[in-house]
């Protein structure tokens, strides 16, 4: 199911079938950026086809996804924060465990870290970034939940300046054996 902000359009996961990832470049993608995705991703499954062509993925606006397991939602979101970071405008990469979180910081600094972008990850055990997180000095910083909720304490204004927020595994916010003890 989609739900996009202002028109509040709704479809369920749909059938346009996949493209083929050079053509993202007509949405405005860089060509290094370009390269690097279609090493790892030659096409994009249909449900991050229609972020792009149909809900304006690169447009700034707001977007949330429901959509079954291995979908190819987690993608949309690589996409979103790698993309507001190309275009100066840092991201927030928010998981529920330590263990995403640090998967997915190797993966993005394997991944981007050639293009310059400056990757960051904070956790109750990785607190190394978090001085250069509350000073704005990365461009995707990927952060657990509950350490989000103490970066914000720390520092009000943290998102002020933030291009896009990602949120994966949202479902996992509303649980009840979460947060502090």
């Amino acid at each position: 199911m989609w739900h996009k902000t202002g028109n509040m359009t709704n479809s369920s996961h749909g059938s346009l079938p996949g493209i083929d990832t050079s053509l993202l470049a007509a949405y405005g993608v860089d060509d290094a950026l370009l390269k690097v995705w279609l090493e790892a991703f030659p096409r994009l499954l249909p449900i991050q086809a229609r972020a792009v062509a149909e809900f304006n993925l690169f447009s700034g606006q707001n977007l949330l996804i429901f959509a079954p397991t291995s979908s190819g939602k987690t993608f949309v979101g690589e996409m979103a924060a790698v993309a507001a970071a190309r275009k100066n405008r840092r991201a927030f990469y928010l998981l529920p465990l330590k263990s995403l979180a640090e998967e997915k910081f190797e993966q993005f600094h394997e991944r981007y870290g050639d293009l310059g972008l400056k990757i960051a990850v904070s956790s109750r055990d990785r607190k190394e970034h978090d001085r250069a997180i509350e000073r704005g000095d990365f461009d995707i910083a990927i952060v657990v939940f509950e350490k989000m909720d103490s970066l914000l304490v720390s520092k009000p204004t943290l998102l002020a300046d933030i291009g896009v927020v990602i949120i994966d595994e949202m479902q996992m916010l509303t649980d009840e054996s979460r947060g502090p003890r």
